[in-house]
């Protein structure tokens, strides 16, 4: 299987753990400045950019974060939310996915 099958496959458990969890998905792999968003989707009062990692190791698991990429899905959220505006709060969310199971959900990563 090649990585974007799998990386594919992450992105729809994360999906599905998701509207198990009652969210509303707005749009999945948007592309916006070169960089993708993972996954767009609203829960309660907060509309949410959720990126989604898929992890070998658990022990790190923030190290598949870093700030650069940060950086990117903040600067590609504030675009979306630009052409999209929401009265919903704005908020970053990383969804881990190992063996083909949510492992972690991280809210408000950035803490925008």
């Amino acid at each position: 299987m090649h990585n974007r099958e799998r990386w594919d496959i992450a992105e729809g458990v994360a999906e599905q753990w998701l509207l198990d969890q009652w969210w509303h998905i707005l749009e999945r792999n948007r592309t916006i400045r070169w960089w993708e968003i993972d996954i767009i989707a609203t829960i309660g009062e907060y509309i949410v950019c959720v990126e989604v990692k898929l992890v070998v190791v658990v022990e790190d698991i923030m190290a598949y974060i870093t700030d650069k990429k940060l950086g990117h899905l903040k600067r590609s959220f504030k675009t979306y939310l630009h052409r999209h505006p929401s009265d919903l709060q704005p908020r970053i969310d990383v969804i881990f996915v190992k063996d083909n199971k949510v492992r972690e959900n991280y809210e408000n990563v950035t803490g925008t």
